[in-house]
């Protein structure tokens, strides 16, 4: 498990974040980057340079913050290069549904099998407690691996649109999707790691 040798930790931003963690403002600006380049290499480079402080400024207040005040968190997974991805969720009080806002990846670490299974181990744990009990999201058209994901995680396919599909899933079967896969990896690493007779 290359897990063991590269030293990473979870941090959790919710609406305390930005008066409680002096890293918020860094984090804030990696997460916007990150989710910018990687949505620049499915959907290219339409609409306003999004590379700009004002652009920048416009997520941070308009969507990081907001979305913070009203029951949005973000995991992300940082090692010592920095970002290595985050998954953002909603879950607002007085909803049955959890919505999946992004799962965004550093290039370098999309296929590690580490970063975005420990992103998934932290929001099964995070989730598993709260009263909701239908999980939703959407996918853009273009982006076939994120779908191919979503589906393999137990979701259905509820509804599509021009630019993309919404999924649906009730957070019982995400949650024992997830976990049986957990036993399974579980179990093929101590074989992996027996003595052969």
């Amino acid at each position: 498990d290359c897990s063991a040798m590269i030293k990473m930790r979870m941090i959790e931003l919710d609406a305390q974040s930005p008066g409680n963690d002096p890293e918020f403002a860094a984090l804030a600006r990696e997460m916007y980057y990150l989710m910018g380049a990687n949505m620049t290499s499915i959907l290219g480079h339409d609409g306003p340079d999004w590379r700009t402080e004002d652009e920048f400024r416009k997520w941070r207040d308009g969507v990081l913050l907001a979305g913070l005040v009203k029951d949005t968190f973000h995991l992300l997974l940082v090692d010592g290069q920095g970002l290595r991805g985050f998954l953002s969720f909603s879950a607002p009080s007085g909803n049955a549904e959890i919505y999946v806002n992004e799962i965004q990846i550093r290039p370098s670490a999309r296929k590690d099998g580490v970063t975005l299974r420990r992103l998934v181990e932290g929001f099964v744990t995070r989730i598993a407690n709260l009263p909701h009990e239908t999980i939703q999201t959407y996918v853009n058209r273009r982006n076939d691996e994120s779908q191919q994901l979503i589906l393999k995680a137990g979701f259905r396919i509820e509804s599509q649109a021009e630019r993309g599909t919404r999924f649906t899933a009730s957070k019982a079967t995400v949650l024992a999707r997830l976990r049986t896969r957990r036993q399974n990896n579980r179990q093929q690493a101590t074989l992996e790691r027996a003595p052969e007779p």
